[in-house]
């Protein structure tokens, strides 16, 4: 309930605000060429599938082309880091996982003939970006 509130806050913060009034145009003309409604909020949903598509040498849309590529990432790049923007969205999306990894550091030091050699983890790549965010480790 939290994050969600900090989520629906996020769009009416000036930076925010900013960014969607400045691509208006390219949201309206990309919603326009993919029959949905994008925003900002969702950009990603459209962007993910196109860049893995790219990744693997599938065909693209015919309207898509390097311009519109590198908009839709710069776009796709910026809601992902207001996904985190601010330590309470911060602590929300990737606390527990920052708890959990300082948590086996310690114990390791502590315990240093625990038999656990290492600890292995699977995630998302939402989940990556928001423990690199969390850890100011992304740019």
């Amino acid at each position: 309930p939290r994050y969600t509130q900090i989520l629906n806050d996020r769009e009416k913060q000036p930076y925010y605000l900013e960014m969607q009034n400045k691509h208006q145009d390219f949201l309206v003309w990309l919603s326009k060429k993919t029959n949905t409604t994008i925003t900002l909020m969702n950009i990603m949903k459209i962007f993910d599938p196109i860049f893995c598509q790219a990744q693997h040498g599938k065909p693209q849309p015919l309207w898509l082309n390097e311009s519109v590529f590198t908009q839709m990432q710069e776009l796709a790049d910026f809601s992902m880091m207001a996904l985190f923007h601010g330590k309470e969205a911060q602590k929300l999306t990737a606390g527990l996982l920052v708890g959990e990894l300082r948590d086996n550091m310690l114990t390791k030091t502590k315990a240093p003939s625990n038999p656990d050699k290492a600890y292995f983890y699977s995630a998302h790549d939402i989940t990556v970006s928001a423990l690199l965010n969390a850890l100011e480790l992304s740019n």
